[in-house]
């Protein structure tokens, strides 16, 4: 299908030629080779909005999500408009609610546009959004339902170790080197975001006296931590986020997506093949206890280099 732009009737500049060819590339790379069903996605530029947008929003002493969409307990609340979640993020710290607000180059609902921040991304960040997102538009094309935190995961092994695999078939060393690059980096990101979300995770249910101070110490240390870890990396998106006010609501967004990291990554590898893997993820939905399941699966598959 070709490219166009929703918003302008100019062309497309050389530059951000290249860049759909890219994504066009990817998009061939995700259906053939993991059977991904993109749901329209990726196929025209929409200038109109920079990025997609999610604000998290948990209690001070807690970490869950306190936002409700017509009285149902909801996940985050999402919006096109940065401007509008500014707004809603304003009123809830009014009250007192940690929040976080998160902006990405799109969104796994199907039929996104390719947004500018997209175009803007670089190579590799750019390779994982697409097959990550398609990740998630595939599950629900075929009504695939597994937990959550469990798809966010699986997704992240999905994109990050498919723009490895698509560098490597391509010969693109250059885009190989920051593909690897970014899977380490996210790795050893979602171990802080483990590490710290489940510190706070037992200061909350000790109930401990003097909570807020005992918090804003462990937040100290957290951001100490991130601060170190932060010169460590390679990868701009994770030092980038590792710059974030550091709150209940930051953790409660991460969390779903670093929880099961390590372990649906280790299934990846002892798959051997990313297709065989996928396959593996989506069979969780049939098990009683998918994440026991995953943990399973982890601990049969070959330990790899």
């Amino acid at each position: 299908m070709p490219y166009k732009d929703s918003s302008s009737r100019a062309g497309p500049t050389r530059a951000v030629s290249s860049q759909l060819r890219f994504i066009k590339t990817l998009l061939k790379f995700g259906r053939s080779r993991l059977g991904l069903d993109f749901a329209g996605s990726f196929e025209k530029i929409d200038t109109s909005a920079e990025t997609a947008n999610w604000l998290y929003v948990s209690p001070a002493f807690r970490i869950e999500s306190v936002v409700r969409w017509r009285s149902r307990p909801m996940k985050f609340k999402f919006s096109w408009d940065r401007r509008q979640l500014k707004r809603s993020e304003a009123a809830y710290r009014g009250r007192g609610f940690d929040t976080y607000l998160f902006s990405a180059e799109g969104h796994g609902g199907g039929r996104c546009p390719i947004t500018p921040a997209l175009l803007a991304s670089s190579p590799a960040r750019r390779g994982y959004v697409v097959i990550h997102e398609g990740w998630h538009s595939t599950l629900a094309k075929e009504r695939v339902s597994i937990p959550y935190p469990l798809e966010e995961a699986t997704g992240r092994v999905i994109g990050c170790f498919a723009i490895i695999e698509f560098a490597r078939e391509r010969g693109d060393c250059e885009l190989l080197a920051e593909a690897v690059n970014q899977e380490k980096d996210w790795a050893a990101f979602a171990a802080f975001v483990n590490r710290w979300h489940r510190r706070l995770a037992k200061l909350y249910l000790g109930g401990a006296r003097n909570m807020a101070k005992r918090k804003a110490e462990l937040l100290r240390k957290a951001a100490a931590n991130a601060a170190r870890l932060r010169k460590k990396m390679k990868t701009a998106w994770e030092q980038k986020e590792l710059e974030a006010n550091l709150n209940n609501a930051f953790f409660l967004r991460y969390h779903n997506y670093t929880c099961h990291y390590g372990t649906a990554a280790r299934v990846a590898r002892g798959a051997g093949d990313l297709r065989k893997a996928s396959d593996l993820f989506k069979k969780l939905q049939s098990e009683e206890d998918p994440v026991r399941a995953l943990k399973k699966l982890a601990r049969s598959s070959p330990k790899t280099a």
